[in-house]
């Protein structure tokens, strides 16, 4: 399970995150709240966990970064170390924020969520290798992505925005997007 945590009042929107680990049987193997604070209006939030092949977990959400909620993926160990902690943008966007995270069949992993700027809100897409680097990223028309499967040639992500609902399938040739 991930999530964010807050108090009232002074620290209502402070940075903070949680984690918490079950085995099958419901009992706690991880239990952390992790302090990103790093100022502005806005706080902490991940909407996406994933268990990675070969050990630890993927989360996908936001932080704050220069005043705005920053599209995040944090990789941690079995024990909930953070291994690494990644904002992704395009060069115009304001903000983003991380909906789904999948790991990839050929190694790796893809992250999608929304964008934003002055010329309104996008699906953004990115592909990393395992340490966080950016393999590609792309932008997609509709705004709210909260889903995402692998597909023989690609990937299928699935969502809605202010436009109604969307589809995209994502091959390796082409991008078909349907609403």
């Amino acid at each position: 399970m991930c999530g964010y945590a807050h108090g009232g009042g002074e620290q209502r929107n402070k940075g903070r995150f949680w984690f918490v680990v079950a085995n099958s049987e419901g009992e706690e193997r991880v239990n952390r709240l992790y302090p990103l604070d790093q100022g502005g209006p806005y706080g902490c939030e991940f909407h996406s966990v994933i268990k990675c092949d070969n050990s630890g977990y993927l989360l996908g959400g936001f932080q704050p970064s220069r005043g705005y909620p920053f599209f995040t993926v944090i990789k941690t160990d079995n024990d909930g170390e953070i291994e690494w902690n990644r904002t992704y943008s395009t060069e115009d966007e304001e903000y983003g924020k991380c909906f789904a995270v999948l790991e990839t069949k050929a190694g790796g992993f893809l992250a999608v969520g929304q964008s934003g700027g002055a010329g309104g809100r996008n699906t953004f897409a990115v592909r990393i290798d395992v340490n966080g680097d950016e393999i590609w990223q792309s932008t997609y028309e509709g705004n709210q992505w909260k889903a995402v499967i692998e597909t023989e040639g690609g990937f299928i992500l699935a969502g809605g925005g202010e436009g109604g609902r969307y589809l995209t399938v994502i091959s390796w040739t082409m991008v078909y997007s349907f609403n």
